[in-house]
């Protein structure tokens, strides 16, 4: 423990969520370009908690969660509704365990709660689409991200950054669909 003694206890946690979902989803990835992948997002989260950089990380660590749901529900490994209780319980820890690091940010419990519902609720529309578990996580990740920085957001004083930031999920949600579309579904292409 000696070693993780220049983390803030909070972000250990962080850390703690990364390692256990890497060992728990370890043996279900189905390719080797997935292994990579997820352990590029293992270390860019750990790089990010290493920096204590606690929004970034919590949001990887977010994405990390909504990956390994996803694709348990894909493999029918866990029933929908602990899927959901998983998400609802992350989101929760994970929005405690962001508003530790910063000490400006201070939203009650239940935002969190209703925030995790929504997530939860918006995972189950997507796995009804017929697209992978890694789009569906990221679908739901940029909804969580979207919801997270607007109750952030309603409390600045300039329309500026809620402009900049309806901008930039709009263009990022634009690419993943165009990329799901012509992953997917090549004959839509030339939509």
């Amino acid at each position: 423990m000696n070693s993780l003694r220049f983390l803030r206890p909070h972000l250990a946690v962080f850390w703690a969520i990364l390692v256990l979902g890497t060992v728990i989803t370890w043996r279900f990835l189905p390719t080797t370009t997935s292994q990579i992948a997820y352990v590029l997002l293992f270390v860019f989260s750990t790089i990010n908690i290493l920096l204590k950089q606690g929004r970034i990380a919590g949001l990887s660590t977010m994405f990390l969660v909504l990956v390994s749901v996803n694709y348990w529900l894909l493999d029918e490994s866990i029933n929908g509704v602990i899927g959901n209780a998983v998400l609802i319980l992350a989101a929760v820890l994970i929005g405690r365990v962001i508003e530790e690091t910063d000490d400006h940010v201070r939203t009650p419990i239940t935002f969190w709660l209703l925030l995790g519902l929504g997530l939860s609720q918006v995972n189950t529309i997507f796995s009804h689409w017929p697209i992978s578990f890694f789009n569906r996580a990221l679908l739901s990740g940029i909804c969580f991200y979207l919801f997270w920085r607007l109750i952030e957001l309603r409390d600045s004083s300039g329309s500026f950054q809620l402009v900049r930031h309806f901008l930039f999920v709009a263009v990022t949600v634009m690419v993943v669909v165009g990329s799901i579309i012509w992953a997917n579904f090549p004959q839509l292409t030339p939509f």
